[in-house]
């Protein structure tokens, strides 16, 4: 079975948020970019399907919230 480079990058970005989840703590596209080596406006993309199939959810924190 092939998986393309989004489910790749989909399936990465979801285990790492699965990882952090139990911190208590802000999950941030930047930090999984950061953490897994992949640009930041690629994640977004991937990211934006991820929640339009309801697999992850999002809320807006400003910025000085974010450590």
């Amino acid at each position: 079975m092939r998986i393309s480079a989004k489910g790749r990058y989909a399936l990465a970005e979801v285990i790492s948020m699965a990882q952090q989840y139990n911190n208590g703590e802000h999950i941030t596209v930047i930090s999984i970019s950061e953490k897994l080596g992949i640009s930041k406006i690629y994640l977004e993309q991937v990211f934006s399907l991820l929640k339009k199939a309801k697999i992850v959810s999002s809320t807006k924190v400003p910025r000085a919230d974010i450590c």
